[in-house]
């Protein structure tokens, strides 16, 4: 109302002394005296929220910008608007998470190189990733996979439960990953980018890889992975047989499956049952995908739908019933295509294998 397009409101930029509010950072604000044009306007508002979003609920939003706006409708460009300040926001973690940054930092550990959050030190990558060696080598719980090409550890230190999932190379297959970016570091970008969306509580804390000259020989990404959250099959063998409980989880399941259409859409190469990580928190659930080199920002189209379906319908635990699985559809599409979707999904889960792990 004061005629200022700030060009970058978020809510460090805003004081609050008693009553009064201070502006900071004016030295890119430009000056309106007839009033800043709506498209400045949505500009400034949606920044604003996107900085404060998880601080207050989609109806307090909501209450906010009519107060705001003065009336009972939201233009449709608002939604537009932040939907380009989310992705400016993803650009700059895509390029902090592998760079000298606020938020990151460059490091090297015993001969390995890579990034980690400011506040993690040297000597901490040091004891993660000498617990993660012990584990691999004596086995037991904390190895939670092992082979070949992979080793996934979970283990607990100074309290906190952190897992790190090693990739290992042979020298031809560690060659192509000179030709691309490597899929260790697409994991690492692609947590970042989940953790940022919004992803669930599994927060990527470091990574590193080794060279042997122009073949990549290892890599470890490290994510924390606070206590509660276990594998979906794992959680739904807890649930049975408590129909209601069941349903009001499913409802939550459709709720996180719907999120991932969300701007920017996310869809998952492998969306095994066991590859989505659930917490249980006062009846609330909270979701979390892992395997993250196999994520994808993109929109997912009827194939990918049915593909990621049919994956998930072969990965299910076999007590999860067909009453289940119907209403879970219902909850994803629109009833004239509940038919052609189940068919689609039975067709395709009948070429594959069924894979329940837990």
């Amino acid at each position: 109302d004061a005629g200022i397009f700030h060009r970058d409101l978020h809510g460090g930029n805003v004081i609050l002394k008693g009553e009064k509010v201070f502006l900071t950072d004016l030295h890119r604000h430009r000056l309106y005296p007839g009033g800043v044009p709506d498209e400045k306007r949505w500009w400034d508002v949606a920044c604003f929220l996107h900085s404060l979003r998880g601080c207050f609920s989609p109806e307090t939003r909501e209450e906010f910008l009519r107060t705001y706006l003065g009336r009972e409708e939201i233009p449709p460009q608002l939604k537009e608007v932040e939907s380009r300040v989310f992705s400016r926001y993803l650009k700059h973690v895509r390029r902090d998470c592998t760079d000298d940054s606020l938020t990151h930092r460059q490091v090297h550990v015993k001969g390995l190189r890579g990034w980690t959050l400011k506040e993690i030190s040297s000597q901490v990558l040091e004891t993660l990733l000498e617990e993660h060696h012990r584990a691999v080598q004596e086995g037991g719980e904390k190895l939670r996979k092992g082979g070949r090409r992979s080793n996934v550890t979970l283990f607990v230190v100074g309290g906190e439960r952190v897992c790190v999932k090693e990739y290992r190379f042979s020298f031809l297959s560690g060659l192509k990953e000179r030709f691309r970016l490597p899929k260790p570091r697409k994991a690492w970008i692609n947590a970042n980018l989940l953790n940022a969306r919004g992803g669930g509580g599994m927060k990527p804390l470091a990574f590193l890889e080794g060279w042997r000259g122009p073949s990549m020989a290892e890599a470890y990404l490290i994510v924390s992975s606070p206590h509660g959250y276990v594998e979906m099959p794992r959680y739904l063998r807890s649930l049975y047989p408590d129909r209601e409980r069941r349903k009001v989880f499913m409802e939550a399941l459709i709720s996180f499956f719907l999120s991932l259409q969300d701007d920017p859409p996310v869809w998952h190469r492998d969306l095994k049952a066991h590859h989505i990580m659930v917490r249980e928190m006062d009846r609330r659930w909270d979701f979390a995908l892992i395997e993250p080199e196999d994520v994808r920002f993109k929109k997912m189209g009827w194939r990918w739908l049915v593909r990621n379906l049919a994956q998930l319908n072969t990965s299910l635990p076999p007590f999860v019933n067909r009453t289940d699985k119907v209403r879970f559809l219902k909850g994803i599409v629109q009833e004239e295509d509940l038919r052609q979707l189940f068919r689609a999904v039975a067709k395709r889960s009948s070429k594959r294998t069924f894979v329940y792990i837990s």
